[in-house]
This record gives structure tokens, C-alpha cells and sequence, in this order.
């Protein structure tokens, strides 16, 4: 199921706040979409520095998605594709070398309110 059906799906059950985040998570999912052909026509040594920045605002994205209830519902694979990765597998290594802890353990934490 993609992204934008899910949100779709889960729409009538988000209060005005929870809708509001999940904008922000389509808004982001189509500017990575756009930015990655744009990424590929910058110069290499442009083009490393801006895959960095994008990547690390990602790896925050998801953070920040794994630590929202309005987001408890979505399985961590969806949320490591909305936040461009192209795989769940790669995203928890990326996310835990990054946080120190597996998204799963992260995600649990943060709702239980364990910083």
C-alpha cells in the first residue's frame, strides 16, 4: 500500500494537528521524489554534498515521524520509504548508527516518554 493511500485510508480518524503532520510527510515524500533527478545533474563534487544534507534531513524526518503518536499507526518500512529510503533493512542500519538505537526501540521509547 502506498503512502498517500494509507493517509488517504486514516484520514477521517486524524484530529486537526495529526492531519497537519501527515501534510508535512506527503509534502516531504514529493520533494524527495522531485529532488533526486535534480540531485543527479549536479556536478559530482556538488552533487556528494547535497546527497549528505539530504540524507542526514531524512534520517531527522524519520526521528521525528518514529516519536509522533499521529504517526504510530504507519509501520516503520512506510515511514523508512516516505523518508527515501529504498529499503526497511537499510534504514534501521542508517537510523541506529545515527540515534543509537533501532527505529522499532526508538519509536517505543519516545512514545512511552524515555528519552
Amino acid at each position: 500500500m502506498s503512502v498517500f493511500s494509507e493517509l488517504i485510508r486514516v484520514r477521517d480518524r486524524l484530529g486537526a494537528a495529526a492531519a497537519a503532520r501527515m501534510t508535512e510527510i506527503g509534502i516531504d515524500l514529493i520533494i524527495a521524489g522531485l529532488s533526486e533527478p535534480l540531485a543527479r545533474e549536479v556536478p559530482q563534487p556538488v552533487n556528494g554534498s547535497v546527497v549528505v544534507q539530504r540524507a542526514k534531513a531524512h534520517l531527522e524526518a524519520a526521528a521525528r515521524r518514529l516519536a509522533d503518536p499521529a504517526c504510530a499507526h504507519l509501520s516503520i518500512g512506510l515511514l523508512a520509504y516516505g523518508c527515501g529510503f529504498a529499503g526497511q533493512a537499510h534504514f534501521a542500519r542508517r537510523f541506529k548508527e545515527r540515534h543509537g538505537a533501532a527505529p522499532r526501540a526508538y519509536r517505543q521509547a519516545a512514545l512511552v516518554g524515555v528519552p
